[in-house]
């Protein structure tokens, strides 16, 4: 598969499809992070941040649909890019890629899903620890905090005196664009406090 991926630098801000197009190929995030942002009654509304190893475009091409949300590059990288046309083809005359594709699809709905519902009933503290645990990379959630709160549909003043209590507990360090995981167990145990019944 080689041969149809063309390797791109990703430049933050730049704008990979927008919402209510159709995506003009698949990109396979090598680094950097990529922002899926919706809008929901005139509000920016932060549906989930794509890192390594992930793709975007290939779900909304299969479906043969348009673009539910616009692809941000939220801080720079680089992809592996597949055309429309090329990853169609690729598609159509591979039977075990198409069968490989369509699983990891369903594996990522499925932990998209089994998020949703981890979140459900669960106070802002126990959602901002559970965001900081799931999106983060190597102890780092390497975004700015209005991220963090998009990402859960939670204000921003809200979110952010979570994050500043965390932080005078010593669990967290807050830095420009960036919030560090300094004690992850503990982090942990109050993401599934819900579930342990302590608060």
């Amino acid at each position: 598969m080689d041969e149809v991926v063309e390797e791109r630098e990703l430049e933050q801000g730049t704008v990979l499809f927008r919402l209510g197009t159709r995506p003009r190929g698949v990109w396979l995030i090598v680094s950097g992070w990529v922002e899926l942002v919706a809008a929901s009654m005139g509000r920016k509304e932060i549906i989930a941040t794509i890192g390594s190893e992930q793709c975007v475009g290939d779900g909304i091409l299969l479906q043969r649909s348009v673009a539910p949300y616009t692809a941000t590059v939220l801080m720079p990288g680089s992809a592996g890019f597949i055309s429309a046309a090329r990853f169609t083809r690729l598609i159509a005359d591979d039977a075990e890629i198409a069968r490989r594709w369509a699983a990891k699809l369903a594996a990522a709905t499925a932990r998209a899903q089994g998020r949703v519902v981890e979140l459900l009933g669960e106070n802002l503290q126990q959602q901002v620890a559970r965001v900081l645990l799931h999106e983060g990379f190597n102890g780092t959630f390497p975004f700015p905090q209005d991220v963090c709160a998009g990402l859960l549909g939670a204000s921003r003043p809200a979110v952010n005196q979570v994050l500043k209590d965390l932080e005078a507990r010593s669990l967290i360090r807050l830095s420009y664009g960036r919030i560090e995981v300094l004690e992850k167990a503990r982090v942990v145990q109050l993401a599934q406090s819900v579930r342990s019944g302590t608060h």
